[in-house]
């Protein structure tokens, strides 16, 4: 349950990081991810489309959400 809560609380924070470009995420839409790490913990993690989009195969369908008008 400790788990849920404090998911849910990162969740609410208005400001994020982006997790590529180290740059803050402010009035933007983001892209959340989460790892299931071997240990059974999660990490969340934020960044704009764009940077994930730079980062993925070429072969991985991406619609960067600021490419969505």
């Amino acid at each position: 349950m400790e788990k849920i809560i404090k998911t849910v609380s990162e969740s609410l924070v208005t400001n994020h990081q982006c997790c590529f470009c180290g740059e803050s995420i402010e009035n933007e839409v983001l892209v959340a991810m989460t790892l299931k790490l071997n240990d059974g913990q999660l990490q969340s993690m934020s960044t704009h489309g764009l940077c994930l989009q730079k980062r993925l195969h070429p072969s991985v369908p991406f619609i960067a959400p600021e490419e969505v008008k």
